[in-house]
């Protein structure tokens, strides 16, 4: 007699349907970190397997930008001393750290918004945390009755500290000593002029200078910061004319840049992927935007054009933010341009 084989491929069925959620919910893996990607497709870090006692998270796992330290994700672990956070790092989630009875230094970064209920409770040796005036939310049991929070005078750290009972100390901002950055540049001579072909610094903000070596700083080469993770603002002098191709790519924590008014071409992908920066202002006297110089900039909301620019190149704001909005002349090619593409534009 044949047997109905229909309810052993249906019983198959349901077996395969009741394991895909697990195998479609499994973290994944980067180096000694497990992370999970959240509705914007960033990086949550869930877990950290290493051994290390001083861990710096990378600002990115496998091209998917780090945003979030989740709940739990180095609680108990007694062996990390301390702990470096990338610059996009937004959020730290309920109990990150807790009981990490060896966690001595934290360095937060510089756009951290949140911390959540219990994130360094525990951590015995953490006597002092700097927090960052862009942290707006601190939530309950954050740190240990000994951790002294330390902050400037726009920071949340004082008020949370008179609140909660913990000590508190205002953080003063020392003139730094004159620091010669000259060694930090490669650069090669051009036509009678410096054109910079490298930066070795690790500074959060840049200032370019004007002469290297005895010769003006005429352009920003190729290459020359891509993937300077550090660099939060940087400052191109007077004199430079050229950003060349690629020249700021992958420049993840820049937030600010400021142009020279002597700048007259931007170069293709020079900006591509510089995921913080909100802003771009370009000065007049720039007659071109290589294609796709800010793709990528998904946090881009406004970009400030000029009179000159005669034409932009159609994927030149290729996945910015959804609501970019250009600033530029009226009857201007940039008021062209944001018209084919559907970008709001108000008239300077």
């Amino acid at each position: 007699m044949k047997r109905n084989p229909k309810p052993a491929l249906l019983a198959l069925w349901l077996a395969i349907a009741l394991l895909l959620p697990a195998f479609a919910l499994a973290d994944s893996v980067y180096g000694d970190f497990a992370y999970v990607l959240n509705e914007e497709g960033r990086a949550v870090v869930t877990h950290y397997t290493g051994k290390e006692r001083n861990v710096k998270i990378p600002w990115n796992f496998q091209e998917k930008m780090v945003a979030e330290i989740g709940p739990e994700a180095f609680a108990g672990n007694t062996a990390i001393e301390t702990v470096e956070l990338p610059v996009s790092v937004t959020v730290i989630r309920e109990n990150a750290f807790r009981d990490c009875t060896n966690l001595k230094s934290v360095k937060l970064p510089p756009r951290l918004e949140t911390i959540e209920d219990g994130a360094f409770l525990g951590c015995e040796k953490l006597m002092e945390l700097e927090i960052p005036e862009s942290v707006a939310e601190l939530g309950e049991e954050c740190f240990a009755s000994w951790t002294k929070l330390t902050g400037n005078e726009n920071s949340l750290a004082g008020a949370y500290a008179n609140a909660v009972g913990l000590n508190y100390g205002e953080t003063v901002q020392a003139t730094p000593a004159p620091v010669d950055t000259s060694a930090y540049y490669r650069y090669k001579i051009r036509n009678g002029g410096a054109v910079i072909t490298s930066y070795l610094g690790q500074e959060s903000t840049v200032v370019i200078p004007s002469s290297l070596g005895g010769y003006p700083v005429r352009a920003i080469g190729e290459d020359a910061f891509s993937s300077c993770y550090s660099a939060e603002r940087v400052i191109v002098p007077e004199g430079v004319t050229e950003l060349e191709n690629v020249s700021f790519r992958y420049c993840t924590g820049l937030l600010e840049i400021q142009l020279p008014s002597t700048l007259q071409r931007i170069g293709e992908n020079a900006f591509y992927r510089c995921e913080r920066l909100e802003e771009i202002e370009i000065p007049e006297g720039v007659t071109e935007i290589g294609n796709r110089a800010f793709r990528g900039c998904s946090q881009l909301r406004r970009a400030t054009l000029p009179q000159s620019l005669k034409t932009i190149p159609w994927y030149t704001f290729f996945e910015c933010h959804a609501r970019l909005t250009i600033y530029a002349p009226k009857g201007s090619a940039a008021e062209k341009f944001a018209g084919q593409l559907g970008y709001k534009f108000v008239a300077q």
